[in-house]
């Protein structure tokens, strides 16, 4: 067929106008594009389910489900955004396709786009499986409130207990009354779990219970309780920080920077850790600010924040926070290890290392 060899072409123009015509043309075009989706040719393949993703045809889900297992990543990843904007009527066949380990953890990323409750059972059991539980995990957070209740219960389950707690912080607010219901009511593993939820968080409605909690019987759920007072103690100074705050404020509020590393040890409460990159070309430093409950990068311009780019709880708490996103050339990874490292004009071998800590009381 002609749009076949359209999708063959040489030149990616004529592939995605090609791509744009059957998209145009809807539902009647679905028939071909499922043929086309067994095609040997692996650009026909992964161009199909590129128009598939934007008509959302259940009558493509059983092709899709099987452009999961396709040699080329390309296909995989519109089969999964395909799958994912067919909505409720793929998430059976993705609920059996969660069990195959070849589709497993692109099933598990479908879901997660479509949202249902009904994955819900099915991706806590995933959890289990270390091949795919990351991918379960973000997909437990992509479907939000309806999976706060078995995200709780897997605080009574060792092997699954970490990632529900992730996931749990990742929901943030929604995930807030039923923690501090569990905290009443369940045993010690739950209280300890859901005080530590609670603080990494940051929402100020668990603030009076992990008050109560650091008089609990347990030592454990005590240290989680004062770690979490301590971490919103330090979100509350992070979220005074203001564009157009001057530096003997910012440093006045939060410490110096340093540019020599030592590793941030938190006794008994949070730490902030900061570093700082002068980048003389645009007359300015980034300040990467790095704690265990978030991080966020300071754009300092003639002595004056110019801008704020946040991470982690931060984020949670004040989205409009995040400017520009990664436009500004510079971005804190590996936040949890004990260097910060500086994707920016700053090269890698001049990347510097992090300040002795900076106590947040």
């Amino acid at each position: 067929m002609l749009f076949r060899s359209a999708l063959k072409d040489r030149d990616q123009d004529v592939r995605k106008s090609a791509t744009d015509a059957l998209v145009k043309i809807g539902a009647s075009a679905v028939d071909a594009l499922i043929a086309a989706l067994k095609d040997g040719d692996q650009d026909v393949r992964k161009y199909a389910a590129r128009a598939l993703v934007k008509i959302g045809d259940a009558r493509a889900v059983d092709t899709l489900i099987s452009g999961l297992k396709d040699e080329d990543q390309g296909v995989r990843r519109y089969a999964v955004e395909a799958l994912g904007h067919v909505g409720a009527a793929a998430v059976e066949p993705l609920i059996a396709a969660l069990q195959d380990r070849d589709t497993s953890k692109y099933a598990a990323r479908a879901l997660g786009r479509i949202g249902d409750p009904r994955s819900v059972e099915p991706l806590m059991a995933a959890l289990k499986d270390h091949s795919v539980r990351r991918y379960a995990t973000e997909a437990l957070v992509e479907i939000g409130a309806p999976a706060v209740p078995g995200l709780i219960a897997a605080f009574k389950d060792h092997s699954v207990r970490r990632y529900a707690t992730e996931a749990l912080v990742e929901i943030g607010a929604p995930a807030v009354p039923g923690l501090i219901a569990a905290f009443k009511d369940g045993d010690r593993d739950v209280r300890e779990c859901a005080a530590g939820v609670l603080g990494r968080v940051g929402d100020p409605r668990a603030r009076k219970l992990l008050r109560a909690a650091r008089s609990d019987p347990d030592e454990c759920v005590r240290r989680v309780a004062r770690e979490g007072l301590a971490g919103q103690v330090l979100a509350d100074k992070l979220l005074c920080v203001q564009v157009g705050m001057t530096e003997e404020a910012l440093t006045g509020l939060l410490g110096r920077p340093a540019l020599a590393r030592s590793v941030a040890t938190a006794m008994g409460g949070s730490s902030v850790s900061i570093a700082a990159v002068s980048d003389e070309t645009l007359e300015q430093e980034r300040w990467v600010f790095e704690t265990e409950f978030g991080y966020f990068l300071v754009v300092m311009r003639y002595g004056r924040v110019a801008e704020l780019l946040t991470g982690g709880m931060l984020d949670r708490l004040r989205p409009t926070w995040r400017t520009q996103g990664t436009q500004s050339g510079a971005w804190p990874v590996d936040i949890y290890g004990t260097e910060t490292r500086t994707i920016s004009r700053v090269s890698e071998s001049e990347t510097h290392r992090l300040s002795p800590t900076a106590r947040i009381r």
